[in-house]
């Protein structure tokens, strides 16, 4: 991931019919651990003192989603880009069970914005990429985990089912069935990425399948 935003970065670089350009990052965490719901959280934001909690952000729809009081920071330059990414991976939540010592509890959003100026015509351009790792779905009686982590899978797991629900109803759309409700708003984390899921956004997908006997089923 750092090595293609990296390459992004060098190819607008020589890109002369559009050398006013500007990149920003936003780092965003949907945190399970205050169920019933997904808690979104601003990765680049200063983590909370000691007994307080972090604030939770709203989405806001519009032309395209927002999240209100989001953090943008501009980069130029691939090390400002890994600088920020570690400075928002230190604030991810993570937890352990039987299965993983270093569990993720949180889902992990990556925006990349771009906006620029084509100086052949004048027209602006803008841009927006998320990098996401989501939190893996757990078998309960494989993680043996007790009640917070309990709260936190069965959140996690409700999020990817929604997350399932959408791509599910947008194939029937693309097969014709223009009447095929999509349920983003079942979810913070699909109503956070409505806009690059529907429309002319293009979507890809890294699954990592255990090969162990034991997670066959």
């Amino acid at each position: 991931m750092r090595r293609g935003l990296a390459d992004q970065l060098r190819r607008l670089s020589r890109r002369h019919a559009m050398p006013c350009y500007a990149v920003y990052l936003t780092h965003v965490r949907m945190s399970a651990r205050l169920p019933p719901h997904l808690q979104v959280r601003d990765l680049f934001a200063e983590p909370p003192k000691r007994g307080q909690t972090a604030k939770s952000l709203d989405i806001r729809p519009g032309t395209e989603t927002r999240v209100a009081g989001l953090l943008e920071k501009p980069v130029e330059a691939a090390h400002e880009i890994e600088a920020l990414m570690t400075e928002g991976h230190k604030n991810r939540a993570v937890g352990s069970h039987d299965m993983n010592a270093q569990s993720s509890r949180s889902h992990s959003i990556l925006c990349i914005r771009l906006t620029g100026t084509n100086l052949h015509n004048g027209d602006d351009i803008a841009g927006k990429l998320h990098l996401i790792d989501l939190a893996g779905s757990e078998r309960v009686g494989k993680t043996n985990a007790g009640a917070q982590r309990l709260k936190e899978a069965q959140n996690i797991n409700k999020s990817l089912s929604a997350l399932g629900d959408v791509v599910s109803a947008l194939a029937k759309k693309a097969k014709g069935r223009k009447d095929a409700h999509v349920p983003f708003r079942n979810s913070k984390l699909t109503y956070f990425l409505q806009d690059s899921l529907e429309g002319e956004s293009k979507v890809l997908m890294f699954v990592n399948a255990s090969p162990v006997l034991y997670n066959a089923r």
